[in-house]
């Protein structure tokens, strides 16, 4: 990874500094050490990282490597000016950048695109602002000292690019308007490219909330073209803002179904810690029962008052609450308990494959995850200890 960057920064290095030391014929030392240490830096970490085999790859990098405050002192200007575009070759490098962002997995992805633009971008108009000074481009600027030049030139630069000029600073010789012409060329292909995918990246910074608002509109055309009531309008829209606030608007099994089944065990694992360190049902549980388990785990989202499950019910499942509160009603509709946050209830009836013996019903807005009898049952009789533990809570709870 280091080598990647050292040879990016190098390549920036050299693709700002030698088109600035060449036009204006800059004497500065310790420009050109300062490039000559980057190169030996990443020279020396070079040999080392290849083989005998990438022995081309290697010698593909010599220019990278020339010595330029070794070079300065045999030739004079005009031919070191030719040497030193040799490292010029080394704007390609610049493209490994998208290679390195790779090695950042929690890099956002619109971040991915974004910043080889943001790197690109200048070290081209820095490229084309130099190649017009270079075409006299600047020579009708008033009193022309280096930096006014320079700063003039990327003006028009800019310009031109993303537009057509404002003709403030015009081309006069037929060479620089066939310089102008490429230019302009470039702007259309290069930054019509760049800023549309601009545009495009920062309208995703956040597509879950796109999506979530895309579907609130068909909802509302749904609402109109049906003339559902106000009141139940109310309600609909409140049981999507929750979704929203509490899962983004994803729906989280079909994202872990088009995962690998062994990383899907490692993250449903992860989703669920939070539950599983709360459940005493769990607890100390194998870590194998615990990958099964949450893998067979249906989530159910509860509105409020809404009824799990009713009592005189066959049990087909019981629950294990995510998030909210659950409360417990007797046949009369007494209130016998209310859980919350990593409680469990509705086993009895699996355990003893009798009716439910109470009415739970949620309190608020309640996220619920559901195993069913089949899988807990196949959990019992793989798992021997599991099944005594639940037995002896089941025990303590009929009594």
């Amino acid at each position: 990874m280091f080598l990647g960057w050292a040879e990016i920064v190098i390549a920036v290095v050299m693709c700002i500094w030698i088109p600035i030391r060449m036009l204006f014929h800059i004497h500065m030392p310790f420009g050109d050490t300062l490039v000559d240490i980057l190169s030996l830096i990443y020279l020396r970490g070079t040999i080392s990282a290849y083989n005998q085999s990438s022995s081309i790859k290697l010698l593909w990098r010599v220019p990278l490597f020339l010595p330029l405050t070794i070079l300065g002192q045999f030739f004079d200007l005009s031919w070191f000016n030719y040497v030193m575009v040799f490292k010029l070759l080394a704007f390609f490098y610049i493209f490994k950048i998208n290679r390195q962002l790779e090695n950042y997995p929690n890099l956002h992805p619109v971040l991915l695109r974004l910043v080889p633009v943001a790197v690109t971008m200048p070290v081209v108009i820095h490229f084309v602002a130099c190649g017009w000074i270079a075409v006299g481009g600047m020579t009708l600027v008033d009193n022309p000292d280096d930096i006014t030049r320079y700063i003039s030139a990327v003006y028009w630069c800019i310009t031109t690019l993303t537009t057509v000029g404002y003709g403030d600073i015009a081309p006069k010789t037929p060479v620089q308007m066939l310089y102008a012409n490429g230019t302009q060329i470039v702007g259309v292909a290069f930054f019509g490219y760049v800023l549309s995918n601009i545009a495009s990246l920062l309208s995703r910074l956040d597509a879950a909330r796109e999506s979530h608002l895309a579907r609130l509109d068909k909802i509302e055309s749904f609402f109109r073209h049906y003339k559902v009531p106000n009141d139940l309008r109310f309600k609909l829209r409140s049981y999507y803002q929750y979704m929203w606030e509490s899962h983004r608007g994803y729906d989280d099994k079909s994202i872990l179904d088009e995962i690998p089944i062994h990383l899907r065990r490692d993250i449903a694992v992860f989703l669920s810690a939070e539950m599983i360190e709360k459940v005493p049902l769990l607890k100390g549980a194998n870590i194998d029962l615990i990958r099964d388990l949450v893998l067979k785990l249906q989530s159910v989202i509860c509105v409020p008052s809404e009824q799990v499950f009713h009592a005189g019910e066959p049990g087909d499942a019981m629950y294990f609450i995510h998030r909210g509160e659950i409360e417990i009603l007797s046949h009369t509709g007494e209130r016998l308990a209310v859980l919350t946050q990593g409680a469990f209830f509705g086993e009895l009836a699996l355990l003893t494959a009798k009716s439910r013996s109470a009415t739970a019903r949620s309190v608020g807005y309640c996220d619920l995850f559901a195993l069913n009898r089949e899988d807990f049952e196949s959990a019992l009789k793989r798992f021997p200890d599991f099944a005594a533990h639940v037995n002896e809570i089941a025990n303590q709870r009929a009594a």
